[in-house]
């Protein structure tokens, strides 16, 4: 997410369904602005995604959600149900390479999430949440050395044994500043995130880990972003396209109102032009706030700009959490109506293969 001018302020970070406080000096993601603390959380053979799906030929897309504590508490998915009246097709969360509390997989949440019909997606993470942007030990070119081949390997086996289909959301947002393994930050140049995904990639093809889905998530695009060709990993690497983009309306003094279409409309177009057979997904979105027009960005955008503007995307999720800002489907009562006409509507009742 593209920041805003430098300051310094304490963000309250999301934790599973606590808070934390984490020090930035500037404006970040809605997810780098939290970490969890509790959760959980062999590439694809060639040809898996052989064209990138057509929702707006009538074909429904798979709803994801972002929730605190969602799946490692087990009442964190019928509150979400309660909340908006299903669980969603695509339930995703955040683990960090270095938060000690939150590091490990739990097989118990991925058992949740295929119990409730859904897929999980793993937002993992190199870095110390609290720690910011400067990081020598999560610097990619360390990543690529193999300096955390023993963790990088644990994951690998782990998810090969559990088994079920994961999509690996690694090291997204690349093309910022705000992360230790993005190519404006830690030292980083393009070239350097190439290598440490590929590298982390092979080290699950070693493991035949072929139930993982690789999701390659830049945010969109900004003045001063660094080029998405540039960080492009490879097709052979890459089994999903992801972009991460928020209306962050008047939260911010550079900011504006943005529509859906406006926020991701020329990423879109860039990426689908780019990478015509890979499936794409919005990986990252919310509006902050409770004024009267967020029920409307929700359900016009989601309802008729995803059909309209979108036809190839295949899920979107939500980041229904409150950081140091709202961004919950659920600040008011009509919100939480248009985000449950959304849940429970015909288009949104896709899912994605387990397998």
């Amino acid at each position: 997410m593209q920041r805003a001018t430098t300051r310094r302020t304490m963000l309250a970070g999301i934790v599973g369904g606590g808070v934390t406080l984490i020090e930035e000096s500037l404006s970040l993601s809605p997810g780098a602005a939290r970490h969890t603390d509790r959760t959980v959380p062999k590439p694809p053979p060639a040809g898996r995604h052989d064209r990138a799906r057509r929702n707006g030929d009538g074909a429904t897309l798979t709803l994801g959600a972002f929730h605190p504590g969602m799946p490692g508490d087990p009442s964190s998915l019928d509150d979400f149900k309660a909340r908006y009246g299903r669980v969603p097709g695509l339930i995703m969360w955040f683990q960090a390479w270095g938060d000690d509390t939150n590091k490990t997989l739990d097989t118990k949440a991925l058992d949740r999430v295929k119990a409730a019909g859904a897929i999980p997606m793993i937002t993992w993470e190199p870095w110390v949440p609290a720690n910011g942007a400067n990081q020598p030990d999560y610097a990619l070119a360390k990543i690529a050395n193999g300096q955390h081949d023993g963790y990088i390997d644990s994951w690998a086996y782990d998810l090969k044994t559990w088994g079920g289909t994961t999509l690996l959301r690694f090291a997204h947002e690349m093309n910022g500043d705000w992360y230790p393994w993005a190519a404006g930050a830690n030292g980083n140049k393009a070239a350097d995130y190439v290598d440490a995904w590929r590298h982390v990639h092979d080290r699950f093809q070693r493991a035949n880990a072929d139930n993982v889905q690789w999701v390659w998530a830049p945010n969109v695009k900004y003045d001063g972003s660094a080029p998405l060709d540039d960080l492009y990993p490879g097709d052979d690497s890459v089994d999903w396209i992801g972009m991460d983009g928020y209306n962050w309306a008047a939260a911010r003094s550079s900011s504006k109102w943005r529509s859906l279409g406006n926020v991701f409309g020329p990423t879109y177009d860039e990426l689908t032009a780019a990478h015509p057979a890979k499936p794409i997904m919005i990986a990252e979105t919310g509006c902050p706030g409770s004024r009267p027009d967020k029920a409307s960005w929700i359900r016009k955008g989601f309802l008729s700009t995803v059909p309209r503007r979108f036809p190839n995307l295949s899920a979107i999720t939500y980041f229904d959490a409150k950081t140091d800002r709202d961004w919950r489907a659920s600040t008011s009562g009509d919100i939480r109506k248009s985000f449950s006409a959304v849940a429970k509507s015909d288009r949104y009742r896709g899912q994605l293969p387990d397998s």
